[in-house]
């Protein structure tokens, strides 16, 4: 058996190796138009000033924790992204973060909060609560489970002559 597909080899070689072959042409530039050119540069350089803009330059929605019996409460609605996507809230008061997903973006069914090591799934069209309580003033960023999809929670000391919890 062997020797007869080494025979049935041997002849398809000897085969292709006795037929002509046309030279060997490379590559062939195509000239296209200068508008031609000049549009699609365009439109590439728009597309990268929309990215720019998108994930660096987009204004965020910012909103205050507001609190439910002492504890600090935010709903944020997954929907391309993360409304609001700019949290405030005070140091050293519970908090809490309710997340209804309502994107079937499959990037958006992971949050993941890295500075307290967090990370919980999103089902579809159900609120999932997560509790914390910041300890220390900053700015902590809350990501989809790919990173490409950003909120941030800014942490801040109660302003003197107000109360802790207002």
């Amino acid at each position: 058996m062997l020797l007869g597909l080494s025979l049935l080899v041997g002849t398809t070689n000897a085969t292709a190796n006795q037929m002509p072959h046309e030279p060997s042409r490379g590559l062939q530039p195509i000239e296209q138009p200068m508008a031609l050119k000049i549009a699609i540069t365009l439109a590439g350089l728009t597309l990268v000033v929309a990215e720019f803009w998108w994930f660096l330059l987009k204004p965020r929605q910012v909103q205050q924790a507001q609190f439910q019996s002492d504890i600090q409460t935010v709903t944020i609605t997954v929907d391309g992204g993360y409304q609001p996507d700019y949290v405030v809230v005070k140091v050293g008061q519970p908090l809490r973060l309710q997340f209804r997903r309502q994107d079937a973006n499959s990037c958006l069914e992971e949050i993941q909060l890295p500075d307290f090591g967090i990370s919980a799934h999103l089902p579809m069209n159900v609120t999932t609560s997560i509790e914390l309580t910041p300890q220390q003033p900053g700015e902590y960023p809350f990501t989809c489970g790919m990173g490409m999809y950003r909120g941030t929670i800014s942490v801040q000391e109660p302003k003197p002559g107000s109360p802790a919890n207002l």
